[in-house]
């Protein structure tokens, strides 16, 4: 078994930040009214604390709001230089959780079946785990997916996927309740659906939210 995880709640609402603005990462208490103009980065439920990324204009805007917001870290973002990675951590990378799948398929191949379902900009596959009882056939059963780290800084949802994968091929041959959602189910677990962002997370930039799409031609 794999160690126990810790859900986190990460962002799902974000609007842009000019890459030449210095950004602030700041901690400011709940609640915020109109929280979708800013760039989410955590929530601590149990304190009721809200950490943003935020420019200078934003920041000045929370004051202006009456927030007290506490600036926690701050940087100038002037490119995309290598400047901030990921600091040394226990979570796994895109290298670690494809080794895990590929180990999973060896572990399990009875009920389970490794599909590439597309390729990222540069070039790194994005996989799918399908867990049920006859992986090479299609029964027509209900599916349902699961997936994480579509945003490059969600480095602990591919954790939650893992050991999702884990508890169900770990449970199948002695819990009948786990039998039985396997056997009448297609259980799909896409642990990283945006690989280049995690790996620009852990090498580049911890900071990184996006894919390695240049829609703007500024590299």
């Amino acid at each position: 078994m794999r160690r126990p995880w810790i859900t986190a709640v990460m962002a799902i609402f974000m609007i842009a930040t000019p890459l030449w603005a210095d950004t602030f990462r700041v901690r400011v208490a709940a609640p915020i009214p109109g929280i979708e103009r800013f760039d989410v980065a955590g929530v601590d439920r149990e304190s009721g604390q809200i950490e943003l990324l935020v420019n200078e204009a934003q920041l000045r805007q929370l004051r202006n709001e009456g927030h007290e917001p506490i600036v926690l870290e701050s940087r100038e973002r002037s490119g995309r230089a290598p400047t901030d990675p990921m600091p040394e951590v226990d979570y796994l990378d895109v290298l670690e959780i494809d080794a895990f799948l590929q180990q999973t398929i060896l572990d399990h191949p009875e009920i389970t079946r490794l599909e590439q379902i597309g390729s990222s900009v540069q070039g790194r596959p994005i996989w799918a785990l399908l867990i049920t009882d006859q992986p090479e056939v299609d029964e027509g059963e209900p599916s349902i997916l699961f997936n994480a780290a579509t945003h490059g800084r969600e480095v602990m949802t591919p954790e939650v996927i893992a050991d999702t994968i884990d508890w169900i091929t770990d449970n199948y041959a002695t819990d009948p309740a786990m039998a039985q959602r396997v056997d009448s189910t297609e259980i799909w677990l896409v642990p990283i659906v945006n690989p280049d962002g995690v790996e620009l997370v852990f090498q580049v930039d911890r900071w990184w939210r996006k894919n390695a799409s240049d829609y703007d031609d500024n590299g």
